[in-house]
């Protein structure tokens, strides 16, 4: 294979400059993009992990799980997060009459107001299957 003499490479030029460092220029815009990446891969796996465990608190409150619910939410997982007909966890455990998670989503934040696609609330659905502990801690929320 034949050397090609007059041919320089980012490196020589880089060598041959005293202003301008080409090779620190290109290697600065490769790793200004390596980061970008990063920054967006990072970003599309925290709302996939967001995504799954507010899933999780949902199905937790319907399971009456109050431990696995108090664990998500110490972990900062939004309590007003809603499924794809609008229901949250509040409204899950209202609507199963557990009093004891619908205090504890109340205390991190949980809407009573919130509607679902339907327009009912969390106070709706325990009214609707009579659970009077959950109504009077709703109301009172």
């Amino acid at each position: 294979m034949e050397e090609n003499n007059n041919s320089l490479c980012p490196y020589h030029l880089s060598k041959m400059s005293a202003f301008f460092n080409p090779m620190s220029h290109l290697l600065s815009l490769q790793f200004w993009y390596i980061i970008s990446i990063t920054k967006q891969n990072l970003q599309f796996f925290v709302c996939i992990f967001d995504s799954a465990a507010m899933k999780r608190l949902r199905e937790a409150a319907n399971c009456n799980d109050i431990d696995t619910v108090r664990k998500l939410l110490q972990d900062d997982v939004d309590p007003c997060s809603a499924d794809d007909k609008g229901r949250t966890a509040l409204h899950f455990s209202s609507c199963n009459g557990n009093e004891s998670i619908v205090k504890l989503l109340l205390s991190h934040g949980a809407d009573p107001n919130q509607r679902d696609s339907l327009g009912n609330t969390p106070l709706h659905l325990a009214a609707c299957t009579n659970h009077v502990p959950v109504i009077t801690t709703l109301l009172k929320g």
